[in-house]
């Protein structure tokens, strides 16, 4: 009711899961939601109008993991109302292995997602683990990619920086001038500080 953009239904393995999640997210007479809340929260202040509420109505994106949802797919993408498909990957996978269709399988569901959204005329969206991955599933014809998350980017800075930090001092290094304000920038003149960090890797 705040106004969220979207909601990603994690799971879905038929089209009827999918009519429901539209249904709850639009208000009414459009769907089941509640426009009071809406109300309450300011969202579409002013105007209680039909067109008002189905233009604020969130993007509803049905991700495909499970294989029933792959068996599924044509009819789960021409429910009216949904923006995307999305997959996920490791779960599909995992989902692929149990039902004993392998890798081989898995690689032809997740292409058949993009071909099946853009028949549809809907998004097609995966998620990356990082920049390259991001750029891989983009040449496949992925259009929404969601790089990685706040909380592993922030693990993967946080490891490079350590690592970087505890790394030996060696002659090959790059020698930097101190400053009081390193987030000024760095000096390349190196005075004295040249015997002292040559005198240090040595």
């Amino acid at each position: 009711d705040a106004g969220a953009d979207g909601v990603i239904l994690a799971m879905v393995s038929n089209a009827a899961e999918v009519e429901r999640a539209v249904t709850l997210s639009r208000y009414q007479p459009l769907g089941r939601r509640s426009w009071a809340g809406g109300k309450r929260n300011g969202v579409g202040e002013g105007t209680t109008g039909v067109g008002v509420r189905e233009a604020i109505a969130p993007e509803i994106l049905p991700m495909i993991e499970t294989a029933e949802g792959v068996g599924h797919l044509n009819e789960i993408a021409a429910v009216p109302g949904i923006a995307g498909l999305y997959v996920g990957p490791v779960d599909l996978g995992l989902a692929m292995e149990d039902s004993g269709t392998g890798e081989a399988l898995w690689r032809e569901a997740v292409e058949s997602v993009v071909a099946v959204a853009r028949e549809n005329r809907i998004r097609p969206g995966m998620f990356a683990i990082d920049g390259d991955d991001a750029r891989n599933w983009a040449a496949i014809g992925f259009r929404d990619i969601v790089l990685s998350s706040d909380v592993a980017l922030l693990r993967r800075c946080l490891d490079d920086t350590v690592k970087r930090a505890r790394a030996p001092i060696t002659k090959d290094d790059p020698l930097r001038e101190q400053a009081a304000d390193p987030w000024r920038g760095w000096s390349p003149a190196l005075g004295n500080s040249q015997e002292s960090l040559s005198a240090l890797r040595d």
